[in-house]
């Protein structure tokens, strides 16, 4: 395992995170998000139990199914098979500070940011893990923070993943490019090893990260490249709406908002690329250079526009995108 010590030492003096434009997730693919902040540990009690019931309709018991129920208001979260392993997300909280612990992390000494949707079903834990500051050149550090995610409704398996976050703007780029991290199923238990296991394998690929963003920052990128690539791959991916405020932020360094355009005027842009649809400028986005210049500042762009959106699910979806899109881009695999 990874010894404590063996991490390099350096000032973690407090860094204010702009969040100039920053919009909070309120919502997690239709289900309301209640997000809280305040110390690691403090946040266990905060965490929804459900437990399983009959799945019954009018007297009939289904031989083959359960209903996932929240404990205290008795609330019908899903329908399950006799064969789903229910993952509480106090045992994935739990078997995370074990495994942090065995790193060598002071777990008591850490802050988090807890979001759960309406009745607790949909669970994820974001923190930093401090010693791992590092800035690629642009003047902007970046921290790394780990990300837990559970579901009692089987929209997410468990995951853990480890996530760059911009200091200046709070817009993170994925950590381990073309990697998704650490995910268990439910079909049985997670043990701290399993995450103490993937934390030690991953940070010891932080070298890795910190070379390839480097070598994006200094890789050019002129604005004329990113033309065909934002009207085709990210068109592709994202949509044309947002294709063509990712070209806005690229050019000027504003988010902007697509423009809603209906009638004739609607059927004139219908075959118009990403890159000539008409917006409307939002404002500066913190930390952006424009117009771009490099791959790193076209990667950090790409995670403004995924963060920048109201639904959780759609952030984290897009989150994991951006390494794909950064290879076409590129041309290279980089």
């Amino acid at each position: 395992m990874l010894a404590m010590q063996t991490r390099p030492e350096m000032n973690m003096s407090p860094m204010v995170i702009d969040q100039s434009l920053a919009t909070p997730a309120t919502c997690w693919n239709g289900q309301k998000v209640i997000a809280t902040q305040a110390k690691l540990l403090a946040l266990h009690d905060q965490l929804p139990k459900f437990h399983r019931e009959p799945f019954v309709m009018n007297g009939i018991i289904n031989p083959n199914y359960d209903v996932i129920v929240a404990d205290g208001s008795d609330y019908p979260i899903t329908t399950v098979s006799k064969s789903y392993g229910l993952m509480q997300h106090e045992v994935v909280f739990e078997k995370a500070i074990e495994g942090l612990t065995n790193l060598g992390f002071d777990v008591a000494s850490l802050h988090a940011e807890l979001s759960l949707t309406q009745y607790g079903e949909r669970f994820k834990m974001s923190l930093t893990l401090p010693g791992y500051d590092f800035d690629p050149g642009d003047g902007c550090p970046l921290v790394l923070k780990m990300n837990l995610l559970n579901s009692v409704d089987k929209s997410t398996a468990v995951t853990v993943e480890l996530e760059w976050l911009r200091l200046i703007c709070g817009n993170g780029m994925m950590y381990g490019i073309g990697s998704s991290g650490f995910r268990k199923a439910h079909f049985r238990g997670i043990d701290e090893d399993d995450i103490a296991g993937y934390l030690d394998i991953a940070l010891g690929n932080i070298p890795q990260d910190r070379s390839l963003m480097s070598a994006w920052l200094g890789t050019s990128v002129s604005l004329g490249q990113t033309m065909p690539w934002i009207d085709h791959a990210v068109a592709d991916l994202w949509g044309v709406p947002t294709a063509s405020r990712l070209w806005h932020i690229l050019r000027y360094g504003q988010d902007a908002k697509a423009e809603i355009v209906r009638g004739e005027k609607f059927e004139a842009l219908a075959e118009s690329h990403a890159t000539q649809r008409p917006v409307t400028p939002l404002g500066p986005v913190p930390g952006a250079f424009a117009p771009i210049s490099t791959a790193y500042h076209a990667a950090q762009a790409l995670s403004w526009v995924a963060k920048e959106n109201n639904n959780l699910g759609t952030r984290l979806r897009r989150v994991k995108e951006i390494p794909a899109l950064m290879s076409s881009l590129l041309g290279d695999g980089r």
